[in-house]
């Protein structure tokens, strides 16, 4: 008899409403009984589990559990008939619903878990056996009897047999053990329960690396709870809770008596723990629906496995932060920009560290209305708990009124040009404002600009020697208005640095934050602190070949970056003669202690001792103060239509010029002193 695929695939929809409509209940009875046809040696038998059902003129065999048959191995007989069904007409049903389209003596595919034999059977059945034949022998492996209102028979290998009274939705199996007939070996309990119909189980994982994939060496979890739920009318929009499982000490969990027939949809959630976050699935629930064994165009499904999570412990945020601006004239608008990582949920600023918080948000802008020097500080906050990250002093904001603005910045070098020749420029919480580039051939080699804030209003190019940046005790902020190029020299760059067009890093040692709003271009040997980054907006380039992947990791591009204004400050204009006058100022004289000038321009070129406290306004020309050798000044100098030049051991106090600072002596010590140090009262400030 020939069997068409479209009736097969019919027949095999069919099974459970057939078997409803008929009435029948299946006893299936998984035995082994050795029909011996001689006296050889024992020999192995196959495990065979098997459901069986039929319509009105089909009988379908589906495979749950055990060893695949060879075709050439089995017989299958129906109602006890000594000659069995013709293999040429049986077909295969596979997993996925198919039906082959040869019959099985042609295909030979092995039946196995998941397949359906689909036989033809044009008498009702009353009863089907299939036997495993042996190369000496025959096995009897599988017997059903189709008995109206009936139960379940399962033989004991003792040859007893024990009824139960339960329906084929709850159908129970009992595997042979392979071995011989005569001495069956006991099996080992599983270390977890073996799933049937009417369960979901799986595991919970410690995804150790956060990629959702239950890898080597990642743990299970124990003692987690998990729900299930049967999902209404459906969909899983609307949920009946049903109960909860806890994972065992290698993370595994399983749920039981479940229904299946009809289908039933589930959800399977988790029960998030504190200090944990999910991870596969990202939602927490898994959706699983349970159908009838055997239902059209599904494998088997009236159990379903490896219903998995993935959870990964969380550690607290590493908190940081920018503002720009950092300083300005009141009303100063501050742009806060959080940079923590730690997947943060929670912020919490206090803007002027009063112990009030200010803002909750991620991002906040604040108006500081007062003169003054803030410190800025940001808690951020996660499932693993909180960091703060403080920053002192961060914003000044002055008043927009003359020679107060560079009083408040602590502005004590300003000009066009520096020109520097000696050792040390030192300016621990002071400013240095440049309104040009800085190279290397204005610097000494070895010289080191230790200044908290520097302003350079274009290219700035140290490629040789160890000029240094920044303050090391007080680092704040280096803004270059340009391209950055830092090359040969192993030198200390202190400060968030912050640079408007492209930077080429070598040699030099990175202490802090970077923002390039530009291309970066690495060469092979820099150095980045544990906590420095280098943001950029371009590309990255470095050389070819095994480059150094912790520099790279701390390379991260970013759009935009923040950025940094050079300050909006105007040398401020000088008083009138007669208050020169009144407060004792001269037009000229010897280079002294205590001197006050106030002239069109000053020179002072033969050897002197040291002066102290000395203020020289020249109105229209230039400052020149040399030939001092071991001798120093301190004081204020201000030219703002000139330069000044100083050749001498060493200055100390402010240089405030419109054409540049020029120390043409080497070994030179620089000193940042404020403006006010200088004078008695604000009435007393000559600018």
């Amino acid at each position: 008899m020939g069997v068409e695929t479209e009736g097969n695939v019919r027949a095999v929809s069919e099974l459970i409403g057939a078997i409803l409509l008929v009435g029948l209940v299946i006893t299936a009875m998984a035995i082994v009984a050795v029909l011996v046809l001689s006296n050889p040696p024992p020999e192995e038998v196959p495990h065979l589990n098997a459901l069986a059902g039929n319509t009105s003129d089909t009988i379908l065999l589906y495979h749950t559990g055990g060893d695949e048959l060879k075709e050439e191995q089995t017989l299958i007989r129906i109602n006890n008939n000594p000659d069995p069904i013709p293999h040429s007409e049986i077909y295969m049903k596979s997993e996925d619903g198919t039906v082959e389209s040869s019959s099985w003596a042609t295909t030979k595919t092995q039946w196995g878990v998941g397949k359906t034999l689909v036989i033809p059977s044009p008498v009702s059945p009353q009863s089907i056996t299939v036997t495993y034949q042996g190369p000496t022998s025959q096995h009897l492996v599988l017997s059903t009897s189709f008995i109206a209102g009936g139960g379940i028979t399962t033989p004991m290998t003792t040859g007893t047999t024990v009824t139960t009274t339960t329906t084929i939705t709850t159908t129970a199996t009992t595997t042979v053990p392979t071995t011989n007939a005569t001495t069956p070996t006991p099996t080992s309990p599983t270390p977890t329960p073996t799933p049937g119909c009417g369960t979901i189980s799986g595991y919970k994982w410690n995804d150790l690396n956060g990629n959702g994939a239950w890898d080597t060496g990642e743990p299970g979890l124990s003692g987690w709870t998990l729900n299930v739920s049967q999902c209404n009318q459906g969909n899983c929009n609307s949920l009946t809770f049903l109960f909860s499982s806890v994972t065992n000490a290698s993370g595994y969990y399983i749920f039981s008596g479940l229904n299946f027939q009809p289908a039933t949809l589930y959800r399977v959630q988790e029960t998030i723990q504190q200090g944990w976050q999910t991870i596969s699935p990202s939602s927490g629930y898994q959706d699983v629906k349970l159908e009838p064994p055997g239902s059209p165009g599904q494998p088997y499904k009236c159990f379903e496995i490896n219903v998995n999570f993935g959870n990964r412990q969380v550690q607290p945020p590493v908190v940081n932060f920018i503002g720009s601006p950092t300083s300005g004239t009141a009303p100063l608008t501050v742009q806060f920009t959080d940079q923590t990582t730690g997947s943060p949920t929670s912020w919490a600023w206090d803007v002027n560290n009063d112990g009030v918080t200010d803002y909750i948000s991620q991002n906040p802008s604040h108006v500081y209305t007062s003169p003054g020097t803030y410190t800025v500080k940001l808690t951020a906050s996660n499932a693993g708990g909180s960091s703060t990250k403080i920053r002192t002093d961060y914003i000044t904001v002055t008043e927009e009124s003359g020679i107060n603005d560079f009083i408040a910045e602590n502005v004590f070098i300003y000009g066009n040009t520096l020109d520097f020749r000696g050792n040390t420029v030192n300016g621990p919480g002071a400013t240095a404002i440049i309104n040009s580039g800085l190279d290397t051939s204005s610097t000494n080699l070895g010289a080191s600009i230790a200044v908290t804030r520097i302003y350079i209003d274009g290219n700035l190019n140290l490629n040789s020697g160890s000029a240094g940046l920044g303050s090391s005790s007080n680092p704040g902020n280096i803004c270059i208005n340009g391209d950055l190029a830092l090359g040969s020299g192993k030198r200390h760059i202190y400060g968030d640095v912050y640079v408007a067009g492209d930077f080429y890093l070598k040699d030099a040692i990175i202490h802090d934050n970077v923002y390039v709003n530009g291309d970066l271009t690495l060469d092979w040997t820099p150095t980045l602190d544990a906590d420095a980054r280098i943001y950029y907006t371009g590309s990255l380039n470095y050389p070819s070949g095994n480059y150094p992947q912790d520099i790279l990791n701390k390379c991260i591009p970013q759009t935009p970056v923040p950025g940094c204004e050079m300050p909006d400050l105007a040398l401020p204009s000088v008083k009138s003669q007669s208050w020169y006058d009144a407060k004792g100022y001269v037009s000229s004289g010897a280079l002294t202690s205590n001197l006050k000038i106030f002239a069109d321009s000053y020179s002072s070129t033969s050897s002197r001792p040291s002066a102290y406290n000395v203020v020289i306004i020249a109105r229209n020309g230039d400052i020149t103060l040399t030939g001092l050798g071991s001798s120093g000044v301190t004081g204020v100098l201000y030219a703002p239509k000139g330069r000044v030049t100083f050749n001498g051991d060493f200055f100390t106090g402010v240089v405030l010029t419109r054409d540049g600072f020029f120390v043409t002596s080497g070994g030179t010590d620089v000193t940042f002193s404020n403006f006010q140090n200088y004078f008695s009262s604000p009435d007393d400030y000559p600018l």
